[in-house]
């Protein structure tokens, strides 16, 4: 067998050869990482009424029993949180917090973090469902809940609290998209 010339008709063939196997191989792995790395839709189907309506107490969430009291107590505070979200009412969003809590929970906290970022993004709350995540410890217990909202269809709600002198306090409350 011979070795062609450089600047052959085989030579160039045989190059062009080499360069097609070479985009081939190029081009399947592109395709397969635009498989792996394409975006799955976060959009859920709209909400049903169902999903508007109130869902049930977290008391009633399997694994809460032993600590329904204090998942009943952790409900109540958190319902007040989100009637003054929906009402806007810094004061009243504000009594529920611990004066520990970083940052400090107060009408310039409201007005720049819950109505400018949270409100704004997510819009009103629309229903919500518990979460496995939610803890039902009675002094540092967290909810944990899936929301739909106006302006984004899912996202989540995480309260968490701390008991001090006997009353329970939320130290952070924080919306996130899903």
């Amino acid at each position: 067998m011979s070795v062609p010339e450089p600047n052959s008709p085989e030579a160039r063939r045989a190059a062009q050869k080499v360069r097609n196997v070479f985009y081939f191989i190029a081009m399947a792995n592109i395709v397969l990482i635009a498989i792996v790395m394409w975006p799955k839709s976060k959009e859920s189907p709209p909400a049903t009424d169902k999903e508007t309506t109130e869902t049930p107490p977290a008391s009633e969430v399997v694994g809460a029993s032993e600590n329904r009291e204090a998942m009943q107590e952790m409900e109540a505070v958190n319902e007040r949180i989100l009637a003054a979200y929906r009402e806007r009412d810094a004061e009243r969003f504000a009594q529920e917090f611990s004066p520990q809590a970083v940052p400090p929970v107060n009408e310039d906290y409201f007005r720049k973090v819950v109505i400018g970022l949270y409100h704004e993004e997510f819009g009103d709350i629309t229903g919500k469902k518990l979460t496995g995540e939610t803890s039902a410890d009675p002094n540092y217990g967290m909810l944990v809940y899936e929301i739909t909202c106006s302006k984004r269809t899912r996202a989540k709600i995480s309260t968490n609290f701390r008991r001090e002198n006997g009353a329970l306090k939320v130290v952070q409350w924080r919306m996130e998209k899903m």
